[in-house]
């Protein structure tokens, strides 16, 4: 139980290391396949803890706690930061579409006869 423990902290530090060395930058699909994989890594070895833990092992679980909080608030910061990007994007997309056919949106009544009788 030490060794997947040691694995889970391993993978932490790797998985805050990729957010700190701004990988999301230079390479956006590479970046999340990266943490996916570490994710995944990750989780195989938590499912494989199980109490009574040691003292040692508590702690070493507050650090690893400690380090998801930050990898928590890192994933949330790039989530509004793609969803910003999204927006941008729709945005620039339909203001294309308005200069390549600015009266598609147009309704016009000409030529309607509207009968007000009852």
């Amino acid at each position: 139980m030490k060794n997947d423990l040691n694995k889970v902290i391993s993978l932490t530090h790797e998985l805050l290391n990729l957010f700190n060395e701004k990988q999301l930058e230079k390479n956006r699909e590479q970046f999340i396949e990266q943490m996916n994989d570490l994710i995944e890594r990750r989780e195989k070895y938590i499912q494989k803890l199980s109490p009574p833990y040691t003292d040692d092992e508590i702690e070493i679980g507050q650090q690893v706690v400690k380090m998801n909080e930050q990898i928590t608030e890192k994933m949330l910061q790039l989530q509004n930061n793609l969803k910003k990007e999204m927006q941008q994007m729709n945005k620039s997309k339909q203001s294309t579409q308005f200069y390549v056919n600015p009266y598609k949106d147009v309704r016009t009544i000409d030529g309607m006869y509207l009968d007000q009788k009852k």
